[in-house]
Parts: C-alpha cells; sequence; structure tokens
C-alpha cells in the first residue's frame, strides 16, 4: 500500500489529462508520463517542474469510477492552491465534469493499494471490481 500525507489546501482528483492547457500543459504531462512509467510503480508521488502530484493507476483502466472520468488510465491528487493561474493547468473555476475538488483544513493521507484510492476522510475511489 501507497500512503502519502497531503498538506491542508485545495485538491483536484480525476485524471490529469483533464487540466492541461496549451503548450505549456502538453510539456509539463509528457515529463510525467516519462518519469512515472520509467519508475514502473502503480502509484507515486512526483514533483515535476515544481508541481507536486499523486498519481495511481487505476486497476481497470480508462473508465468512470465513483465519478471520476479517467481517459489515461490514472487518477491523480494535486494541490490547486499555488495553480490556478499557471498557464499550464486548467482547474475550471474548481467545476470540472468527471472530477471531484476537496477543500481539507487540515493535513489528510492518500491511500492507493491496487487500483483502489483513499483520499483521506473524504471518499474512496474504487477502480478494482
Amino acid at each position: 500500500m501507497e500512503k502519502i500525507n497531503m498538506p491542508a489546501g485545495i485538491y483536484y482528483i480525476g485524471d490529469p489529462c483533464i487540466i492541461i492547457k496549451g503548450n505549456p500543459g502538453y510539456q509539463w504531462i509528457e515529463k510525467l508520463w516519462a518519469l512515472f512509467y520509467e519508475l514502473n510503480h502503480k502509484a507515486a508521488f512526483l514533483e515535476i517542474d515544481g508541481v507536486k502530484i499523486f498519481i495511481g493507476l487505476t486497476y481497470g483502466g480508462d473508465g468512470v469510477y465513483d465519478g471520476i472520468t479517467v481517459d489515461t488510465g490514472t487518477i491523480c491528487v494535486i494541490g490547486v492552491d499555488n495553480l490556478q493561474n499557471d498557464e499550464r493547468f486548467n482547474f475550471g473555476n474548481l467545476n470540472i465534469r468527471g472530477a471531484k475538488f476537496i477543500t481539507s483544513d487540515k493535513t489528510f493521507t492518500v491511500s492507493y493499494q491496487e487500483g483502489d484510492f483513499l483520499i483521506g476522510d473524504f471518499f474512496t475511489i474504487i477502480t478494482k471490481f
């Protein structure tokens, strides 16, 4: 089981491809894929060009899992507090169909096991069925 503590803040939970925009976003996500697949882990906490991200593979690949739409076989948890005006990302005013946003006033834990994600006390995303 992978676990990571995330500090208080606003977070995007969903497929990372949904939030990128323009050429800067495309370049960022290409670096993400290169590093994530080079590591050959099912889940990892990474920092790509100053952006911290927890990313994990779904068990069932692409699909819709507990309201999260997945097109890349992955789900990520990414803090948006310092990225809302970043040219690489579009967080859709914190309202994106097929994704979720949470606000935590305290540290919380993200856990990953065999494609399932436990997002603090907020919710669980089950991709293994």
